[in-house]
């Protein structure tokens, strides 16, 4: 880590996701290094936003198996679809 609280990478991405990014970067006017990290921290945010409801059920009320799994499916469809939403903003 460098004096500015920042670590630096090399990153390999496929060139079509660069292309996808610079047009994002450039349609918001961000930098490159700025729209990554924007979207890193939604990612993250709502990802464990959900995980963190997921372990309250798991270690938190005592609820019975079936409503333990009916709310595990719940949380599992959340992030299933998270997950679409994000693919959709990298193409």
């Amino acid at each position: 880590m460098s004096d500015d609280g920042y670590t630096r990478i090399t990153l390999r991405i496929p060139m079509s996701l660069h292309q996808r990014l610079t047009q994002a970067a450039a349609d918001r006017s961000h930098s490159m290094n700025a729209e990554i990290i924007t979207r890193l921290e939604s990612s993250f945010g709502e990802i464990g936003e959900r995980l963190s409801k997921l372990e309250a059920l798991v270690f938190g009320d005592e609820l019975g198996n079936e409503a333990l799994l009916r709310q595990i499916m719940s949380v599992e469809e959340d992030y299933q679809s998270l997950l679409r939403d994000l693919a959709r903003q990298f193409r």
